[in-house]
């Protein structure tokens, strides 16, 4: 480390001592972290007014010596840019930093699935893979991989504090089936969130054949369109399954059967 750069700078009322530094080669972005896109605006302030005293950076020091950055990235790398000094403390907490995020600012789900991405964490990588493959947004994605409907919040938590699980893969394996073929046909918004949702419920219907509606769904696409809500979704997946067929199936009113039968089972919102 170079003592050289680094100046000690206290206050009468900080408890800790703010450090800062040039040396930018000695602070590691930690893994949970978000992507740093934009810094411009942040950039410009910080070039007017210095790094502000108050708002350090919290840091910890890491086996090989280098200090990991908790809270303060984009400030580091916007100081980086412009080639002022990084403000920093050093703590020793047990805090992490999913529990910094939580109590200090949202992350949207996309920040944190890259953050655990880029750790290598494999059922993070799932449902980026997942999301890659079919353009399903990453929270309907999450409680896909997870082996549920699409919607259900039960793994939100967990998701977001790094302990997420990959659950049984055939319910999300269905709805990619269906969502690539109906893509394949030309249907654009067949991975938006509402039809996604629809489509997962109907699924859930033990008389719903997917080779069926794969075949009605290539047959009448031009008559499939964009729906304002869920339970448009259900009425257009149900008209196009049941077009020219004797056998009429009511799988609207099937699948809030069905839903209504999981939410009593897993006892929350499914």
């Amino acid at each position: 480390m170079d003592r050289g750069s680094i100046k000690i700078i206290t206050e009468a009322k900080m408890t800790q001592k703010i450090q800062e530094s040039k040396n930018y080669g000695m602070f590691q972005l930690h893994e949970f972290n978000r992507d740093v896109f934009n810094t411009i605006k942040l950039e410009v302030s910080m070039k007017k007014h210095g790094w502000i005293d108050a708002y350090p950076m919290h840091v910890t020091r890491n086996y090989d010596g280098k200090l990991k950055i908790k809270e303060g990235h984009h400030r580091f790398e916007a100081a980086k840019k412009i080639g002022i000094a990084v403000k920093y403390v050093v703590c020793s907490d047990s805090s992490t930093l999913a529990e910094l995020v939580d109590s200090t600012r949202a992350w949207i789900m996309l920040d944190h699935l890259r953050s655990k991405t880029r750790s290598g964490n494999p059922n993070y990588i799932a449902i980026k893979d997942y999301c890659d493959e079919t353009g399903i947004p990453v929270g309907l994605s999450i409680s896909l991989i997870a082996g549920q409907n699409a919607g259900s919040s039960n793994h939100t938590k967990a998701f977001k504090l790094g302990t997420f699980k990959v659950g049984d893969p055939l319910h999300a394996n269905q709805v990619k089936n269906i969502v690539l073929h109906m893509k394949k046909i030309g249907i654009r918004f067949a991975s938006t969130s509402l039809f996604i949702q629809a489509l997962s419920k109907v699924l859930r219907v033990d008389e719903f054949s997917i080779i069926r509606f794969k075949e009605k769904i290539s047959a009448h696409a031009t008559l499939f369109d964009r729906q304002p809500n869920l339970r448009g979704y259900l009425n257009a997946i149900e008209l196009i399954y049941n077009r020219q067929s004797k056998e009429k199936i009511p799988l609207a009113f099937l699948a809030d059967e069905k839903n209504k039968e999981r939410q009593i089972n897993f006892g929350r919102r499914e």
